[in-house]
């Protein structure tokens, strides 16, 4: 049971990775989104710890 706790912190910090990124990618490349996009970021982040 210990390996399927340890497989699904990985698997969640990496769908939050790749949430955050996509965000950065969205604000940075679509202006009008830059100030969602700035206040969203350190959602994921967050929720990981």
């Amino acid at each position: 049971m210990k390996d399927r706790t340890s497989t699904r912190s990985i698997v969640e910090a990496g769908l939050f990775t790749a949430i955050n990124v996509v965000l950065i990618l969205a604000s940075i490349y679509i202006p009008f989104i830059y100030f969602v996009g700035i206040f969203l970021w350190p959602i994921p982040i967050a929720l990981t710890f």
